[in-house]
């Protein structure tokens, strides 16, 4: 059976990352997913590969470091449905520790522009496009912030109080309390390496 993912996934499960990960939702979830194994993917895809099962196509979308480097989007154009992966999160917040904020950005740009009318979150409700821009602006509101504030020589440290309240529109967002710190400091070092 073949089970596609894009090429750097399929080399890191083969190097082991598969069971880091599988710790890691067995802490999240309590134990609950103790026992759990991986099967690994082993047909790798890349940007506009096309896939063709029962007549309808299947397009991956990879426009490199966005989520992570591995994310990939799926279209189904004659459907006009996109699944977004872990590249978008709808009423939550996701990790951003693999990623690149300008990366995400661009790839929520491109499934935005793709002609889709359904958007598949990989966390939260699907809907029409709000379920991209909803997370494509607070990404583009925590990158801008975070560039105004360097550029006033603030680290990132001080900067979270100050953009707290320009960030209020998604306070309500799962896990936005426990991320929005970590999404600050993150866009504070991808905005420091784009100043070199």
């Amino acid at each position: 059976m073949k089970i596609y993912a894009h090429p750097r996934m399929i080399e890191r499960v083969a190097q082991g990352a598969s069971e880091q990960w599988l710790e890691v939702m067995r802490d999240f979830t309590k134990g609950a997913t103790e026992g759990t194994r991986v099967v690994g993917p082993n047909a790798p895809v890349e940007d506009q590969t096309d896939i063709e099962i029962g007549g309808v196509t299947f397009r991956i979308l990879h426009d490199g470091k966005a989520h992570t480097d591995t994310d990939i989007m799926i279209l189904l154009p004659q459907k006009s449905v996109i699944f977004l992966g872990d590249n978008a999160g709808h009423g939550r917040m996701l990790r951003m520790n693999d990623g690149s904020f300008r990366g995400n950005l661009r790839a929520l740009e491109r499934a935005l522009a793709s002609g889709a009318k359904v958007f598949v979150p990989g966390h939260g409700r699907s809907g029409g496009p709000e379920a991209a821009t909803e997370y494509r602006d607070y990404l583009q509101a925590v990158y801008d912030g975070v560039k105004a504030l360097f550029e006033e020589d603030l680290s990132d440290f001080e900067m979270k109080p100050k953009l707290l309240p320009k960030l209020a529109r998604w306070k309500e967002w799962v896990d936005f309390d426990e991320l929005v710190g970590s999404h600050v400091s993150l866009a504070y070092l991808e905005v420091e390496a784009d100043a070199f």
